[in-house]
């Protein structure tokens, strides 16, 4: 019992630390409403309160950012940057670090921003922006609607503004597309363009989750597109030297998260509104999957469980300046998805490593690098899912995988393919809740001498002297 009491003064005493030294003159924040996932931007105009910041020691000052419970628990991205209030450029990206829940609450968690020691001795404001992806923040109402229908989303969340500063000046905004805005609560939110605005809100305290709580909202509207979601997204990449090649293969389970189909699906009203209004008649279907392939894909292929998807479309290699250019790709399926429905499949390509820049000579003896992206996706779609296996030639060693931001599973394992002899190394990438924010590169160094380099050629010519004296 004393040990925990302990425990609690300590995370009491190390919150407060945290949470004290700055004052806001203004945070607006911005919700910007999709389909399968929002963006949300707080902006903040912050001034630090005490005269001396205590930074002998520690190169970072954090300042604290609140989410809602729900907005923690489908976070997928979130960034930050910070400067000088008064300077539209010179922003300096910065780390943020999830800290936990607010001490006496079961719906608030914090994060700290770290702004940099040079900014945070500055006596001038300071101007932090951070971006944040929220997977699935809507959902369709009514959740089922009749082929051809309209369809309508619903988000719920903060109208208020969840702090831990004293705030001069606040606001929420919440951004529809296309000006769709059906109905919102409360009442006193303010139409505008873009969507609805709620407040201002003057000489705010800051939040106490004990005695307050944040004002609560809803907004309904149209949403005319797909509610496109990756449920699983596996990528399967193999690094060849003797071919200097780097051949990926994605499997895809997609679905359509919008609205259900209310009855069941007549395929003839549907060729009859392809022809007569096919804009209405797709709104809220899948009817493509565009995706980007990268610079100088080749052999590609797209098949699902039936084959080639051949109502597929893909843009011929292009150069700019002698460069190869990104390959779109519409994978067109064989049927509507509607809401409710799933669809899986298959895009593959191979990439000439030494063209695209994707292997670097290392200094060292025999060290190499290899640069993987770790997903290719619509920038529309939410993806529940990922999972990323590359494979790496027979014989590699001394293994160090560079992470462009953490990870659910980093795993070491090996994968047997034809002519194997001991198997290739991999390395298994696992993380859930994602976006195409989060197509960056992976980086795995390695040491690959000649000897293992020429081990399946070793082992091939074994095998066939050995048939050869064995039929002699």
């Amino acid at each position: 019992m004393y040990s925990l009491l302990c425990v609690a003064l300590a995370c009491l005493v190390m919150q407060c630390n945290a949470f004290s030294g700055w004052t806001q003159t203004s945070l607006v924040k911005q919700v910007e409403l999709g389909g399968s996932f929002s963006q949300i931007q707080w902006e903040a105009d912050i001034q630090r309160t005490d005269e001396v910041p205590e930074l002998t020691t520690e190169e970072y000052r954090p300042y604290i950012i609140y989410l809602s419970q729900t907005e923690d628990d489908r976070l997928s991205y979130i960034r930050a940057t910070v400067g000088l209030s008064n300077a539209k450029k010179d922003k300096k990206q910065v780390l943020v670090e999830r800290g936990g829940a607010v001490l006496n609450s079961h719906d608030t968690y914090w994060y700290a921003v770290q702004i940099p020691r040079e900014l945070a001795l500055s006596a001038e404001a300071l101007r932090v922006n951070v971006i944040a992806s929220i997977l699935h923040d809507a959902s369709p109402l009514p959740k089922a609607i009749k082929q051809g229908e309209k369809q309508y989303l619903v988000w719920s969340g903060d109208v208020g503004l969840r702090t831990p500063y004293a705030t001069q000046f606040g606001r929420v905004m919440i951004q529809v597309p296309k000006d769709k805005v059906v109905s919102y609560a409360p009442d006193d939110g303010q139409q505008t363009v873009k969507g609805i605005g709620f407040g201002p809100y003057e000489g705010l305290e800051p939040y106490d989750p004990v005695s307050a709580a944040v004002l609560q909202g809803q907004v309904r509207y149209q949403y005319d597109r797909p509610v496109i979601t990756y449920v699983e997204l596996n990528r399967h990449v193999e690094i060849s030297h003797w071919g200097d090649n780097m051949a990926t293969a994605d499997t895809i389970w997609l679905r359509n998260d919008g609205a259900k189909l209310d009855g069941h699906f007549s395929r003839a009203a549907h060729m009859v509104k392809m022809w007569s209004n096919p804009s209405v008649e797709l709104a809220t279907q899948i009817h493509t999957v565009p995706m980007l392939l990268p610079a100088g894909a080749q052999d590609v292929y797209f098949v699902d469980a039936s084959g080639n998807v051949s109502t597929s479309t893909l843009a011929p290699s292009a150069n700019s300046n002698g460069m190869p250019l990104p390959r779109p790709l519409e994978v067109q399926p064989r049927f509507p998805v509607l809401g409710g429905w799933n669809y899986s499949f298959t895009v593959g390509w191979n990439q000439r490593m030494s063209s695209a820049k994707l292997l670097k000579r290392l200094p060292g003896p025999n060290r190499y690098r290899v640069a993987v992206p770790y997903l290719t996706a619509p920038n529309t779609a939410a993806i529940d899912e990922t999972s990323v296996r590359i494979v790496l030639p027979e014989g590699a060693s001394d293994i160090q995988v560079t992470l462009p931001f953490k990870m659910d599973l980093e795993q070491y394992t090996k994968y047997s393919t034809y002519l194997d002899t001991v198997g290739r190394p991999a390395v298994i990438l696992k993380r859930a809740k994602c976006t195409s924010r989060l197509n960056s590169f992976v980086y795995v160094d390695y040491t690959l001498s000649p000897m293992a380099h020429a081990r399946k050629i070793l082992a091939v010519a074994a095998a066939a002297a050995l048939i050869f004296f064995v039929m002699a």
